[in-house]
């Protein structure tokens, strides 16, 4: 890279200061009460610590090749170790270059899961059949909840697979009077019936208007989890094998 191209890479790198620091930086190497009160405490010491950068022991041609590491790939930390800069410096002129997250812990390094492929679909298996809820497989197969949570009802938009079931008012009513009895007792929001059990009854209800209309096992469980949801549903219901 010319002294040319570094330089601007440089200047633009400096966008987070704001306009009026790059002057400041000159004049704050001591606390000046008057400069404080004009541009503001948080000015300020983004300035003081500019001013400080130039006595530190990276240079700006450091500064440069850790950026150009960065646009090549190489993650944060690790190419500022190697130019000996502060990762969060990195991190500031590279997302003022718009080449990194605006989510400072873009460059922490991942941790490896301590949990195979093998145990999530467990886990998925045993929560989509009722045999344990996301808290229980959560801890049986040390799996995050939150990972159960997006790997089976998805990350976002969650309650939008009701509208994909497409069940009209009077349709859900009768999925609640067949769950809680609700005709009976018309605030009652808890059920112990199989998830199996008002799949079907739901199936048997939109085959009327759609013969193919059918749930997968996880499409499901999805619907249902929205469906208590919505309606403040209580499950009791869990499926107990022998060998459990």
């Amino acid at each position: 890279m010319n002294t040319f191209s570094s330089a601007k890479l440089l200047e633009s790198s400096h966008g987070w200061l704001g306009a009026s620091t790059s002057t400041l930086a000159e004049r704050c190497l001591g606390y000046n009460p008057d400069i404080v009160n004009i541009v503001g405490e948080k000015t300020w010491m983004k300035a003081l610590q500019e001013s400080k950068s130039l006595n530190s022991k990276w240079t700006q041609d450091d500064l440069v090749t850790a950026i150009e590491l960065v646009r090549g790939g190489t993650p944060i930390k690790p190419a500022a170790e190697r130019c000996a800069i502060p990762v969060m410096t990195l991190w500031r002129r590279t997302k003022a270059l718009g080449m990194v997250s605006n989510v400072p812990g873009c460059f922490m390094r991942l941790r490896t899961p301590n949990w195979t492929q093998g145990q999530l679909k467990e886990a998925i298996q045993a929560v989509v059949t009722q045999r344990m809820r996301f808290t229980q497989a959560s801890s049986r197969y040390g799996i995050p909840k939150g990972t159960l949570y997006d790997n089976i009802l998805g990350k976002t938009k969650r309650m939008l697979v009701l509208d994909a079931a497409g069940l009209t008012p009077t349709e859900e009513n009768a999925v609640l009077d067949f769950c809680c009895q609700i005709s009976v007792s018309p605030y009652n929001r808890r059920t112990q019936k199989p998830l199996s059990s008002i799949l079907n009854f739901v199936e048997c209800i939109r085959r009327k208007r759609d013969p193919n209309f059918k749930f997968t096992r996880i499409s499901g469980f999805r619907w249902w989890w929205a469906f208590c949801k919505k309606h403040s549903i209580v499950s009791l219901y869990f499926e107990t094998r022998p060998d459990e």
